[in-house]
């Protein structure tokens, strides 16, 4: 193993060595808006935590545990852990909040931590009976510690191509083993370095029942620790209550020693080796056997303490740096872990986690050192290197530098706030930061807001969601067996090919909801501009509409008011063909817009969509309400969020001009001025929900309509005079079908609540 790097070097495989797969799984306890551990249930929203894979429980009921799946890089890991954290805090009880600190709040006595209950099958009662053990042993409050768990597998082509073209001598079993552990001893040598630079807490309660005397001083309620790096890894943190010395010299030893301690009753099991790295596989985790029999798979870093800076509870600079170390680990020339080397690297950490503030000037160096060296290996490596350069130099300056430590920022704000106020304020404005763009899905912000939405929804159900073409936001979502592939989130195997196609030709629409005595706005449909422009004089004295027969989102639609000249009727034709070889002109039924979004064939949200507009306050011109306005943080471009911007372009401005405003016009307090006569989101629209406000006839129709097309979910448009009467052909009409209804316009309304399209979606898939 001395040569890895050589080999690496002369076959070329600097690329490689950076692949892997990612894992992580990060802890919290719920509390209240009192900084009280939370005694309630695990939130119902969150599903089933013993089946959930991402969401569960830890030892406490009140302590969340989240888990993302294995992805192929960091970027996509963090991005699962922090949508995973929204999706927590999002359905966590409204009065509760995510705890920022390792350490616990303030908690209760012993007898009244609940231990999480998972059922009464044998599965759960054996996960209930362990923690009773654990309890027991250690003390619940030492079970409410928290942190990150860190789990890191090489990419399989790179070692095989590593062991087939330097090592062929030994079996690959023996050879991937060799790597893991040769990572795992000098990481356990260096754990003293992650405590150092990633360490964050300082301090705990004065309810918190094993608060140690070394290096403490009290503050009112607070057991501060004012030159640590981090609680949880000190002697008085969450370790077994002795240091077991188990050999990672080999496969075969560190099984026979963990074997021995559990046989001789040191230990439960494998699981309660609290080790700061394990070695796994991921048959079972948990087994011994597993792991004897198909080696080792990836390795676990348990050392890692939740940084409440950190929204997330860590950074993603911080999960480079880690992988960095690992990499480093492996890079070194092989060497062994043995009985003192074991000893030192306790001692090395229980001085970092106590006094790191103050650290040896022969640990500074023995850092710097390490991190020089890696710097000079990944110039071999890599052709360019920057963004690693980058992070290497920080850990560097936190090394020369211990008030650049995330410890001693948190040290500072929790002696001049104290410890409890300090990490509820951080867990308040963390829950309205996520609240407040709780439709964006992070590192897919690329994906329309519908898609975005359904994979959230789809992660709170516990499915696997794979991106297939973000381009064309195009998803799979799986359980089990079943998965079902859908484009922007509403086109599914639901309908049918033709029953999209119907929807898509207007005039086609309409002949089927006429043939089934579903009331349509009268007009005629013009294949070529010549026809069209003769039926003025049939249609000039009345309000008409002239639209595209193939678009969407109020593209190529013009609204003529009665009277209006034949100039402006040959504009409207114009733009209608510029967008499609066929027009209808129908009359303009007067009324208000309605969408009735059909989802499984029955009415699953409706809004009434008003058209782009500013209400007066008598100060300010309508370009300056529009300005105020577009500062809603639910207003962005391209179905990003949840409302589009206003704009005040050439049809705004001739709209306003139509009736005698312009754009610097100051509107009386209360005076309502609408932009535009279409009522489209997509051009600035108001969405404002109507879902329990419309009679129930209404309903009826838009199902009758959605059913004449076949269709299982489109998006039924409405014209509707008055909502407070029951539903009849001359006080309503639909004007349009949409095959592909957006979704989080109903989710996110600009009044009105959350209708959860994005589970009724999966609902109605069978998920």
């Amino acid at each position: 193993m001395k040569y890895i790097l050589d080999a690496i070097i002369e076959n070329n495989l600097g690329f490689e060595l950076l692949q892997g797969t990612w894992g992580l799984e990060k802890e919290n306890l719920r509390v209240d808006d009192k900084g009280n551990l939370a005694l309630t249930s695990h939130p119902e929203n969150l599903g089933d935590k013993i089946s959930h894979p991402y969401i569960t429980t830890d030892f406490s009921e009140s302590q969340i545990e989240i888990i993302t799946p294995p992805s192929k890089s960091i970027d996509d890991a963090y991005n699962m852990l922090v949508n995973l954290n929204d999706i927590v805090t999002e359905n966590i009880h409204d009065n509760e909040f995510l705890w920022p600190s390792s350490m616990p709040s303030i908690i209760p006595t012993h007898d009244k931590i609940p231990i999480a209950n998972y059922g009464t099958s044998p599965k759960a009662i054996e996960k209930m009976e362990y923690r009773e053990y654990i309890a027991e042993k250690y003390g619940k409050h030492k079970q409410l510690i928290c942190g990150i768990h860190y789990n890191f597998s090489f990419n399989s082509d790179f070692l095989e191509k590593l062991h087939k073209t330097c090592y062929s001598e030994m079996s690959f079993y023996d050879f991937k083993n060799s790597i893991y552990l040769t990572v795992s001893r000098n990481l356990l040598k260096h754990q003293w370095l992650l405590t150092y630079l990633l360490g964050a807490n300082v301090a705990t309660h004065s309810s918190y029942k094993h608060c140690c005397d070394k290096h403490r001083e009290d503050r009112n309620e607070d057991c501060i620790f004012k030159d640590a790096c981090s609680y949880r890894n000190s002697i008085c943190g969450y370790r077994n209550k002795e240091d077991f010395r188990v050999s990672f010299d080999s496969l075969r030893e560190y099984i026979d020693d963990l074997n021995k301690l559990i046989s001789e009753g040191f230990l439960k099991g494998v699981k309660e080796y609290y080790s700061p790295v394990r070695i796994k596989n991921s048959k079972d985790d948990n087994s011994l056997t597993a792991i004897e029999h198909d080696g080792i798979e990836y390795i676990e870093l348990r050392m890692i303490d939740l940084n409440p800076l950190s929204q997330t509870g860590i950074f993603r600079e911080d999960l480079y740096l880690v992988h960095l170390i690992i990499l480093a680990s492996l890079l070194k020339p092989c060497s062994s872990y043995n009985q003192q080397d074991q000893a030192e690297a306790i001692e090395n950490q229980n001085i970092v986690s106590f006094t790191g503030h103050k650290l040896p000037e022969n640990l500074r160096e023995e850092g710097v050192t390490f991190f020089n060296k890696l710097n000079e290996l990944l110039d071999k490596l890599l052709v360019n290197n920057d963004k690693y350069k980058q992070i290497i130099n920080a850990a560097i300056e936190k090394l020369k530098n211990s008030s650049r430590l995330y410890s001693q920022r948190v040290y500072q704000d929790v002696y001049k706030d104290g410890y409890i106020n300090y990490h509820l304020s951080i867990a308040k404005q963390n829950k309205k930061n996520i609240l407040s763009s709780s439709f964006s899905l992070k590192g897919y912000e690329d994906l329309e807001l519908s898609t975005q939405i359904l994979i959230k929804e789809a992660l709170l159900l516990g499915l696997k969601v794979e991106i297939l073409d973000i381009k064309e936001n195009f998803i799979s979502i799986k359980k089990g067996d079943k998965i079902e592939y859908i484009k922007q989130a509403t086109k599914t195997s639901l309908d049918s090919y033709s029953t999209a196609l119907v929807m898509e030709n207007k005039a086609i629409t309409k002949k089927v909801l006429l043939e089934n005595s579903i009331s349509v706005p009268p007009g005629d449909i013009f294949t070529n501009k010549q026809d069209a422009l003769n039926s003025y004089f049939r249609f000039k004295d009345k309000k008409i509409v002239i639209k595209p027969n193939n678009t969407n989102f109020g593209i190529g639609i013009t609204i003529l008011d009665s009277g209006f000249s034949l100039d402006e009727f040959t504009k409207g034709l114009d733009l209608a063909f510029e967008n499609d070889g066929t027009v209808l002109i129908e009359l303009f039924f007067k009324g208000d817009e309605y969408r009735f979004t059909i989802i499984g064939g029955k009415v699953a949200g409706i809004l009434r969509r008003v058209p782009a507009n500013v209400i007066g306050d008598g100060k300010l011109s309508i370009s300056q309400l529009v300005e105020n306005k577009n500062r809603n943080p639910l207003r962005g471009k391209g179905y990003k969020k949840p409302l589009e911007i206003i704009k005040l372009g050439p049809e705004e401005i001739f709209y306003l001009k139509m009736r005698g405003k312009t754009e610097d016009y100051i509107p009386k307090e209360g005076e309502t001025v609408y932009l535009r006569e279409n009522s489209n989101i997509s051009t600035g629209g108001d969405s404002i929900d109507f879902t329990d406000l419309i009679d129930s006839s209404y309903k009826i129709e838009a199902e009758r309509a959605a059913k004449a097309v076949g269709a299982n979910i489109t998006g039924v448009d409405m014209m509707i005079q008055d909502i407070n009467t029951k539903r009849s052909d001359e006080n309503s009409t639909i004007i349009e079908l949409n095959f592909n209804p957006a979704i989080h316009i109903h989710c996110y309304p600009f009044k009105g609540e959350n209708r959860r399209l994005g589970l009724k979606v999966l609902k109605a898939l069978g998920f």
